[in-house]
């Protein structure tokens, strides 16, 4: 697979808070207030959630790369990137990516943004969308966040956070409504995340407390074939 590269300089970004790009909703079932727009059945198919280390570090230098590329690449094909617009490794990847794909970097529209309270110190809500009020932990976050936003997931290599975010929403998977469509998720890096692949695959077959296939409830891709799973939007 070929993609063209994405040239920018992640320095030339300041970071500075912007209050004023929050848009809010209150419902009894959307605590963290997202607008309407954002939680409706096309916006949450057309939305990708990007997640992974928020640090650099070398072991993933080239998943880094080609979390840019791919974030640059699935705006350019008419998909929203969510997510938590650190600065810095993955997180910070995905959200420059999108970043530069904007037609209007000053008014973002696809590079959009849901934080916690507080701040972690590096985000940049000058250049992206914050679609709620910020969530009180990771936790809340995921749940009230970026659960209710996007319906694909992808998890790129990270650290604990990244662990509980996968499995939050793998558990989401399993325990969904009846009705409810199964989320897309991708667990992005065959051998990176071989250990928690391995153990839902021993809840499976060796304790029988799975209840289901692994492959019912996430896929496992190498980052050069996310882009095969998600067409030009028409």
């Amino acid at each position: 697979m070929i993609v063209n590269s994405v040239r920018f300089n992640p320095n030339n970004i300041s970071f500075k808070p912007n209050s004023n790009k929050v848009l809010a909703f209150k419902g009894t079932d959307n605590p963290l207030e997202i607008q309407d727009q954002y939680i409706s059945s096309e916006s949450r198919n057309n939305t990708v959630t990007i997640l992974g280390s928020s640090k650099d570090a070398d072991f993933i230098k080239d998943a880094i790369t080609m979390t840019s590329l791919i974030s640059n690449e699935l705006v350019k094909r008419g998909y929203s990137i969510l997510t938590g617009c650190g600065d810095k490794g993955i997180m910070g990847a995905a959200y420059k990516g999108a970043l530069f794909a904007e037609k209007d970097k000053e008014n973002p529209e696809k590079n959009l943004a849901i934080l916690t309270k507080p701040l972690w110190g590096d985000e940049d809500t000058q250049h992206c969308k914050v679609i709620s009020k910020p969530a009180v932990s990771e936790s809340d976050r995921i749940e009230n966040g970026f659960l209710k936003a996007s319906n694909n997931f992808l998890i790129m290599p990270g650290g604990p956070c990244s662990i509980q975010e996968a499995s939050t929403l793998i558990a989401k998977n399993k325990y969904r409504a009846k009705d409810t469509p199964p989320l897309n998720i991708f667990l992005v890096g065959k051998d990176y995340y071989k250990g928690l692949i391995q153990q839902y695959d021993d809840m499976d077959k060796k304790a029988g407390l799975l209840g289901t296939k692994p492959e019912n409830l996430f896929t496992v891709i190498e980052p050069e074939e996310v882009l095969e799973k998600f067409p030009t939007l028409k």
